[in-house]
């Protein structure tokens, strides 16, 4: 989900702990794990925060079953 354009907000879904979003983001990591150099660019030149939030892990917390990720997403 990304909201705004300068100084907007990026909100990632995903199920990855801390350790593995790191590598996702690291420039050091293999190729096919990290994210783009050019959407980082983006982010960095347009002032994006990123968050992350693992929806399926909440969702699962609260009762509404593994398919309530979406709309904890969208909430």
């Amino acid at each position: 989900m990304f909201r705004g354009g300068h100084h907007g907000q990026f909100l990632l879904n995903t199920i990855f702990d801390a350790d593995e979003l790191e590598k996702f983001f690291d420039e050091r990591s293999g190729k096919a794990e990290r994210m783009p150099n050019k959407v980082k660019r983006y982010f960095a030149q347009n002032n994006i925060t990123v968050y992350t939030i693992n929806a399926t892990k909440i969702a699962q917390e609260i009762g509404l079953g593994r398919s309530a990720s979406r709309r904890v997403t969208l909430a």
